[in-house]
């Protein structure tokens, strides 16, 4: 019952938010027509057709109710939300009350009864639904009856009950009548608002344009910064080798600008993408998937954003402090967590153009992060309409999306973010975070540990460091985890100790003397010991990250960690760095197999799009064919029969990747209904996975892409028995809030390991769960909590091996931690239903994408 008078009230309420946006265009008419009609009317009905009782008490409180609504457009923001509530309480104050009382007070004269009828007709139109209707009605007339009673003998008062009686069929018909009427008319409104809503729509998505453009300027200037800072460090251009002529050459100092440079022009790079991935999942409403969240120290998260942000100049960068008062740990998702730092760092030193001196001060203080400026700061009315969509604070070109898709994405982490202002001295918004416990975090680490330990167990690994003090605290932090570790003090050293023994891992300075570490990774990869070439080489470096990314990357290394670092930040590094070496290393042998040979059709309208793709493919040992539109696409079918698979573009003029797509499904030749259909997109939304997929295509990228990211779809396509289906069962399976079904990721892992043991392991892992169902629920029936536990247990242990991650996240969050906790059955008793679908859906996913074979 409590549920359902709950349900009652939400849907009440939301029907009269909807009632009064209907009719909030035209509020301030209504206001003038019902504060200069109440009056009009009491000077018609007591001068012009007299009757025999007005009030001009009545009449004039019912006229100041509705002032309000002639002044709504300046109710402060914080106000906005009641108004819908004032509205149906003026309603039903200034229209059955004053009616209910005028009626029985002139004893149901003809005038008033037609006023009354007319009411009916008022409020069928201005409240929505019959309900609502009813009780605005039935109260309206309880309060007019109690100021009848006061004004009038109580034996005349139950005469006219009486007669009100009488007269209720033909209120009864009024109001079913006019509920007939309105419902015509709140349907023309309605007509009408969305036709507003639409032009509004558009005219916001003229302005988006125009302004994700402006938003890309800085990082498309930052771009072309450090190419023309790359051209101007290169040496001069050689028309052809002359003899005698010696080479041109970079000095180390150079050489290391330019890395600096082309490590800007990256980070440049992924921030445009980052925006235009965050203006559509605004606009779109995507969630943010919870899966990505990892624990994060707060300062070194500061620090890696301010770090990573790219200043106009160094005085701009100067006016930057760190303050760290009190670290804590967070719980997020690191991208969006910096480029939520990159959003407010950017929007304050806007304004500093404006105000010199002004300084921007970031603090850390659990659980919070401040970020306080001394700029213009903003008045009351743009302070509360700041986290709302398109809404800016007079800056021109601003998408006024970044500080709405900030408060999204920290109420996604569980916090939120605030703004206090005061025009022309401050502004400071507050990011506040969840406290995580220190239980939490220890279990987390315990975890982490748990799913490393395997990889470490018998591993060999050296450590190579020039200085002796972090050689030894290196290997005191990989201690207890069954590894045996060696230790080398400088390249030359480490190479000599790769001839002697074959090593897992190496964890590997970067700055030494003689032979560092950038040169040694490359000799290895190179082949100096050729049985340790693909050795999984880890940097651990006080260099900065976006830098250490890219020149680690450029060696050939599968990773670094900072200096300093905890122990589990190390550990989770180097099982990173193993499990990328694993990868790459199947990855790579795998292509020699599966792709060198191969043709792949490469379809798009866009001449640079095409280059690329067919430049990445011929590194692949992959021969490329090209098309430019989805007709040239089927022509280059239908003459050649030697094509592997099919890169596909989703919007071309004419014919599309879609139509395409279909035609080439339902073509005759067997070989063109079998052939993998990758999607290029830029759009990745699940609305566009789903046409995709629909269309018979088997799987997408998204552009711009990375050779790596390319090689590893094809691999999957074009490896026997891969293709047709993982696409259609993974990318776009996910629950109801959005959290995938399934860990592809570690599935997809699993099967490039051993895929008759992953075949196996989810065959055994599925059966079993069906089991832990069926004992739960007896366990439950037989009131048996340690039994029941135990079987809870199981089961989440049980969903986190099969990679079954909607299930497995349901129970770690919502179901496991409450029965630990409490020692008492979950609730609400919905959770087994809700465990069991999450199951079954699950279940169908994994037999279609990895167990077609078994």
């Amino acid at each position: 019952m409590i549920k359902a008078f709950q349900n009652f009230c939400e849907k009440f309420t939301d029907d009269n938010k909807v009632a009064f946006s209907i009719f909030q265009q035209n509020l301030s008419s209504l206001g003038w027509i019902a504060v200069l009609g109440h009056p009009l009317y009491w000077y018609i009905w007591t001068y012009i057709f007299p009757q025999p009782y007005e009030s001009i008490v009545f009449r004039s409180v019912s006229a100041l109710v509705c002032v309000p609504f002639i002044f709504h457009e300046r109710v402060p923001p914080s106000l906005s939300k009641w108004k819908p509530v004032y509205w149906y309480f003026a309603v039903t104050l200034t229209l059955p009350s004053i009616f209910a009382f005028l009626l029985l007070m002139n004893d149901f004269s003809r005038v008033y009864v037609t006023c009354e009828i007319m009411l009916i007709f008022l409020l069928v139109t201005f409240l929505p639904g019959i309900v609502s209707v009813m009780i605005s009605l039935l109260a309206g007339t309880l309060i007019g009856y109690i100021a009848y009673l006061c004004a009038t003998p109580p034996e005349h008062a139950l005469k006219n009950i009486g007669t009100l009686i009488e007269f209720s069929p033909l209120l009864i018909f009024a109001l079913f009548a006019g509920s007939i009427f309105s419902g015509s008319f709140k349907e023309n409104l309605q007509i009408r608002q969305m036709r507003m809503a639409a032009q509004e729509r558009e005219k916001c998505l003229t302005a988006l344009a125009g302004s994700i453009a402006h938003e890309m300027r800085n990082p498309l200037g930052q771009i072309r910064f450090s190419l023309h800072g790359v051209r101007n460090l290169l040496p001069r251009p050689i028309a052809q080798e002359e003899p005698g002529t010696p080479h041109p050459t970079l000095s180390p100092a150079d050489l290391n600008k330019i890395y600096g440079h082309l490590a800007q022009g990256e980070i440049a790079m992924d921030r445009g993408l980052q925006i235009v991935a965050m203006t559509l999942d605004e606009v779109s409403g995507r969630p943010i998937n919870p899966t990505s969240f990892e624990y994060l120290p707060a300062s070194a998260t500061i620090q890696k954003a301010v770090e990573e942000y790219s200043f106009d100049s160094p005085g701009e960068r100067n006016k930057v402090k760190v303050h760290i008062r009190q670290d804590f740990t967070l719980k997020a998702n690191e991208t969006a967590c910096i480029f939520i730092l990159f959003n407010l760092i950017k929007n304050a030193l806007f304004y500093f153009k404006q105000l010199p001196q002004a300084t921007l001060t970031i603090t850390v203080d659990a659980p919070h992060i401040r970020v306080h400026d001394t700029g213009p700061g903003m008045t009351p009315e743009v302070l509360g309409t700041l986290f709302g969509c398109f809404a800016t604070s007079g800056k021109e070109g601003g998408t006024g999306l970044g500080l709405a898709y900030c408060q999204r994405t920290m109420r996604a982490f569980g916090g939120e973010i605030a703004c206090d202002s005061v025009h022309g001295e401050y502004t400071e918004f507050t990011l506040r975070f969840p406290i995580i416990t220190r239980a939490e975090i220890d279990q987390h680490e315990r975890e982490v540990l748990g799913l490393a330990a395997p990889f470490f167990e018998g591993k060999r690994i050296l450590v190579v460091d020039d200085q002796w003090g972090l050689r030894k605290a290196t290997r005191a932090m990989l201690d207890g985890l069954g590894c045996r570790q060696d230790e080398a003090e400088d390249g030359a050293q480490a190479i000599a100790k790769l001839r002697e023994h074959p090593y897992d891992l190496i964890v590997m300075d970067l700055n030494m003397p003689g032979l560092d570490g950038y040169a040694t990774a490359e000799q290895i990869r190179q082949g100096v010991v050729p049985e340790q070439r693909n050795v999984a080489i880890v940097a651990y470096t006080s260099e900065s990250a976006y830098m250490a990314h890219v020149k680690t990357e450029k060696v050939g290394m599968n990773g670094f960690v900072s200096k300093p670092c905890t122990r589990l930040e190390l550990i989770k590094a180097l099982h990173a760095g193993m499990q990328a070496a694993t990868y790459q290393a199947l990855q790579d042998e795998t292509a020699a197999s599966v792709l060198v040979g191969k043709t792949v059709l490469v379809v798009d309208d866009g001449t640079f799009n095409r280059q690329i793709a067919k430049a990445s493919l011929r590194s692949m040992g992959i021969e490329a064919l090209e098309a430019d539109s989805g007709h040239a696409a089927l022509e280059l079918l239908r003459r050649h029969d030697a094509i592997d698979a099919i890169l596909l573009d989703m919007e071309m003029p004419v014919m599309d990747g879609l139509q395409a797509a279909r035609e080439i499904r339902k073509g005759q030749a067997a070989l063109a209904r079998r052939l993998p259909i990758i999607a290029l997109t830029a759009n990745s939304s699940e609305q566009h996975v789903a046409q995709a997929m629909a269309a018979g295509m088997d799987d997408f990228i998204s552009k711009p892409f990375l050779p790596d990211e390319l090689r590893a779809i094809l691999i999957k396509a074009l490896t026997p028995g891969e293709s047709g289906g993982h696409f259609s069962a993974a990318a776009v399976a996910a629950d109801a809030n959005g959290v995938p079904l399934i860990h592809t990721e570690r599935l997809d892992q699993m099967r490039m390991l051993d895929r008759t043991l992953l075949t196996e392991c989810l065959t055994a892992h599925i059966e079993q769960m069906k089991e832990h169902f069926v004992q739960l629920e007896a366990q439950m029936a037989n009131g048996n909590f340690l039994a029941f536990r135990s079987q809870l247990h199981m089961l989440l242990g049980d969903a986190g091996a099969a990679g079954f991650h909607a299930l497995h996240q349901f129970l770690k969050t919502e179901v496991y931690p409450a029965v630990v906790e409490t020692q008492a059955w979950p609730e609400p008793d919905t959770w087994l239903a809700t465990a069991r679908a999450l199951y079954t859906q699950t279940e169908r996913v994994v037999r279609r994408t990895y167990l077609t074979e078994a």
